[in-house]
């Protein structure tokens, strides 16, 4: 139970880098060496590596704990629901059928390889 909840609490370090990073690429018009520099300055870019370095913390701590094997196919599926999600509710993106066709396909297949 304890291994599940922190591989929900990894997920959520990802969903909040991600959203940060696509927040502030948002924000840069194009992108170029000089608006990496800009990007410095404002508060999204800050969140977005704090989150992504509790990521990592928390990865190790459930490397730990659980086996590679079981880790990876759980996590990996989703991650990939929690962004498509993340992606299509926060910031527009197009959700068609063939999408959540392959969406399940591959979360269902990962799963699978994982019992």
């Amino acid at each position: 139970m304890i291994n599940i909840l922190f591989i929900l609490l990894l997920i959520t370090c990802n969903l909040v880098t991600i959203f940060f990073f696509k927040k502030l690429v948002l924000l840069i018009p194009e992108f170029a060496l000089s608006t990496l520099l800009t990007s410095l300055v404002h508060k999204e870019f800050y969140i977005a590596i704090a989150s992504g370095c509790l990521a990592v913390v928390v990865y190790l701590f459930i490397l730990h704990r659980m086996e590679l094997s079981r880790m990876m196919p759980l996590l990996s599926a989703l991650l990939t629901v929690a962004t498509s999600l993340t992606g299509f509710f926060y910031f527009g993106e197009s959700v068609t059928l063939l999408k959540v066709i392959a969406l399940f396909a591959v979360t269902s297949g990962v799963i699978l390889i994982s019992l």
